[in-house]
């Protein structure tokens, strides 16, 4: 009866499946602030983080943005592999390109940092059409007052 409970359901599947669930007492999806996510370096797996979070969020139906900055932005080449992707596999788990497959499949928004375009040597043409680009100030200003925090 009403949206499942995390009880019955067990949150996000193994590879990331999008599951509607709410905890018992929790506000409506509507009523929940968006979420910001600020990426700052390559680091793969503080990346693959981020977008667990984000994907956790999305399936509670809240609205989420990733940002990569500067170096970060390299995270998103699609001939970019990351270090421990063999093992999240061998455990059934998603590589970060699956993840960001997801996410964006998922309206999280992906916004890449011009200069990082222009430091990792990326014209976003060659990256997924769903990723934006932008900069730190476009970045917040998209912050309206009523989201949550920005997480770096």
């Amino acid at each position: 009866r009403g949206l499942p409970t995390a009880d019955r359901l067990g949150g996000l599947g193994a590879a990331g499946a999008r599951l509607p669930v709410l905890q018992r007492g929790s506000p409506h999806p509507s009523d929940m602030p968006r979420l910001n996510f600020v990426v700052l370096t390559d680091d793969a797996e503080r990346f693959r983080g981020a977008l667990a979070l984000a994907l956790a969020q999305a399936a509670l139906g809240r609205s989420v943005r990733i940002f990569l900055q500067l170096d970060a932005v390299r995270l998103l080449a699609p001939t970019a592999q990351a270090p421990r992707d063999d093992d999240h596999a061998a455990h059934g788990l998603p590589t970060l390109a699956t993840l960001i497959g997801e996410a964006l499949e998922a309206g999280i928004a992906i916004i890449a940092c011009q200069s990082g375009l222009a430091l990792a040597g990326l014209d976003l043409s060659a990256l997924d059409a769903r990723i934006a680009a932008g900069g730190p100030l476009s970045f917040l200003q998209g912050c309206a007052e009523r989201d949550g925090p920005v997480i770096v």
